[in-house]
């Protein structure tokens, strides 16, 4: 389909060098004409200098020779020979403009054009030296030569791409392939993990976290540990996981009367739970916010309260608002205490149902234990020693019920990767001694705090996920924390249906990339965004032939959904590219080309890599004997 897609041929101009080498010629022959002209006017004597050639007792002379004969051509002649003179000068002129009116191209009606060499260098895609970044596509030529696209700067990609499309071997894999920085990967099925981790661990010298909620083995994540108690924070990092909780899967819950009680409910049992479980030396945990809400004999909300306001959470520290009061009774947990005694007793009960119906996932044994603690931390993406890149693994059977905890996790990263260092986070719950031992190996060290690593979140299906503001939001401004965000989706329905039609999404993603659509809706946006452009048609016969100018898209709606998917060769059973559209905001459109990341051989050999057989593995130094001696006994197994 390349070579049909209007406009293409034009900008590739395979006729440039053919006019060029036409008027040239033109100009060798109208040189040699005057030359020997005006040797024959002059009678080829001896006196116009050694001829080039003699050719059936003809001399033929050098084309510029004519120049030092000038003053040699007879007046009776000049004026013939001044005629000639001038003749051989227009007539390539001549030609040459010809040329340029007949092939110039009518701005008349539009003037969108697909880029260039010039332009996707000027757009920071492509770069005679070698350089990082994601990849966004490929490029062809005129020649035929295939040239990989890439993009290293702060702007975020989006990328339409309906399943089966090639997005995961032409974008997501390539990338994570040949990205040296710390990453979160939304990875469904765990594929991205099975074909990059290996590479990322082995050879990028990364940390990989495999982070898999239904699978008993998987690291931990605790998404209390991230709240940073005992300073101004702790309540909004309360608030902002109580309201993750109360909206599942990201439909909005602001007319909700019971998801609003249950917010507060939550967000006092949080805080309550955390501050027990602190005083006990531990971390709380969502398992045990739910278990507190079912611990009452009776089954009242009542009895829960009063224990509340009995308990004992600490003095009153510098930063927290307000004092504990006689009791110290944190002040948020003792303000819900209070508004649940103000409730009737059927009403209290409710609530109580409500914020228990939220925390149902947590009764779960294995997804108790995968957030029974963390092996990592938010900070640990933006500063350690090593990059260290987390795979959010979902298996599809599983994506509906464990959607809420996706939701609070990513949500969390989010706004832990705009933070400014020094993060204020609760200390990890090992023991000192355990710490020390710890700092001999690299993944507990830690960066200078005024360094910060790039993070990269490639959200592969990220609008499965439900609607996320705070990654919505984020998007306007993450970029300057180091925070590059690559999000595909599979058509504008699916991204309308989570954010609504007022989604900012697609204004705040600088490149966006598209394979051939399903949906007629994001065929007419993409065939929008490739602009209009003028086509100019020859009509009528004779002295009655007349040129028409009328505008049309660059490419229609019907042919964007055309677009070539990618397709195995019957003879040679390799897997052909397919095509794809690339922009970039301020530049014209690419036409570009699909990338099969195993059909290059440092990408194949990158994927071929074994993925680690644990689902936490670091390159670490070899620790001496003593130090295994003291692994062995304070070190937890597992």
């Amino acid at each position: 389909m390349a070579r049909s897609i209007y406009g293409l041929r034009r900008r590739e101009d395979p006729w440039r060098g053919a006019t060029l080498a036409v008027v040239l010629s033109l100009v060798f022959l109208t040189q040699i004409v005057v030359t020997q002209w005006t040797a024959s006017l002059l009678t080829a004597g001896p006196g116009l200098g050694r001829p080039w050639a003699v050719v059936g007792g003809t001399n033929l002379y050098a084309p510029w020779a004519w120049l030092s004969w000038v003053s040699y051509v007879p007046d009776t002649h000049f004026h013939e020979f001044r005629s000639l003179v001038l003749f051989s000068v227009a007539a390539p002129l001549l030609l040459a403009a010809g040329f340029v009116r007949a092939r110039r191209v009518s701005t008349q009606h539009g003037s969108a054009c697909w880029a260039n060499k010039q332009e996707l260098v000027r757009a920071g895609l492509l770069s005679s030296v070698k350089r990082g970044g994601v990849y966004v596509g490929a490029w062809r030529d005129h020649l035929g030569n295939v040239h990989y696209l890439r993009h290293d700067g702060p702007e975020h990609v989006l990328a339409f791409a309906p399943t089966r499309s090639g997005k995961g071997i032409g974008l997501v894999i390539p990338t994570l392939l040949s990205w040296r920085e710390s990453a979160l990967v939304l990875d469904i099925k765990g594929e991205n993990w099975e074909r990059t981790a290996g590479w990322r661990v082995n050879r990028a010298g990364q940390r990989v976290i495999r982070f898999d909620p239904t699978d008993p083995q998987s690291a931990r994540y605790n998404p209390l540990a991230e709240i940073r108690l005992e300073t101004p924070h702790e309540i909004a990092d309360a608030q902002n996981i109580a309201t993750m909780l109360v909206d599942p899967q990201g439909k909005g819950v602001e007319r909700d009367h019971w998801a609003q009680t249950s917010w507060s409910l939550l967000v006092g049992a949080i805080l309550h739970v955390c501050y027990r479980e602190r005083r006990r030396g531990s971390v709380g945990t969502l398992s045990e916010v739910a278990r507190e809400l079912t611990s009452s004999e009776a089954g009242e909300l009542k009895e829960i309260i009063e224990r509340w306001l009995r308990f004992d959470h600490g003095g009153p520290e510098e930063g927290c608002e307000g004092s504990r009061g006689p009791t110290h009774t944190h002040p948020v947990v003792a303000a819900t205490a209070r508004e649940m005694q103000q409730r009737t007793a059927k009403e209290a009960s409710s609530v109580l149902s409500s914020a228990l119906a939220l925390l149902t996932l947590y009764r779960d044994p294995v997804i108790a234990r995968a957030t029974s603690g963390s092996d990592f931390r938010v900070e640990d993406l933006i500063n350690h020693a090593v990059p260290t890149t987390v795979y959010l693994v979902i298996p599809p059977r599983d994506l509906t019920r464990v959607r809420p905890l996706v939701r609070l996790m990513v949500d969390q990263i989010v706004r832990g990767l705009t933070l400014d260092l020094p993060s204020e986070a609760s200390p990890p719950e090992d023991s000192a001694l355990v710490r020390r031992l710890r700092q001999f190996t690299s993944r507990n060290q830690v960066l200078p705090k005024d360094r910060r690593r790039r993070v990269l979140l490639m959200l592969d299906e990220f609008a499965s996920l439900g609607k996320m503001e705070s990654l919505e939001h984020s998007l306007a401004h993450c970029a300057g924390y180091g925070v590059k965000a690559y999000l595909v989706v599979q058509d504008l329905a699916q991204l309308f249906s989570a954010y609504g039609r007022d989604e900012s999404i697609v204004a705040n993603c600088h490149i966006r990339v598209a394979f051939a659509p399903n949906n007629v809706q994001t065929a007419e946006l993409l065939s929008k965004m490739t602009g209009r452009t003028t086509v100019v048609e020859k009509t009528g016969a004779g002295r009655a032939r007349h040129k028409t100018a009328h505008g049309r898209a660059l490419l229609t709606a019907d042919e964007c959904m055309r677009l070539a998917l990618p397709e195995k060769d019957a003879a040679s059973g390799r897997l052909r590219p397919g095509e794809c559209l690339i922009f970039v905001a301020g530049q014209p459109p690419v036409y570009g080309q699909q990338i099969v990341y195993f059909a290059d051989a440092v990408l194949g050999a990158r994927g071929a890599l074994q993925a680690p057989s644990k689902r936490d593995e670091a390159p670490q130094r070899s620790l001496s004997r003593e130090e295994k001696r003291m692994a062995k006994e304070l070190l937890p197994s597992g």
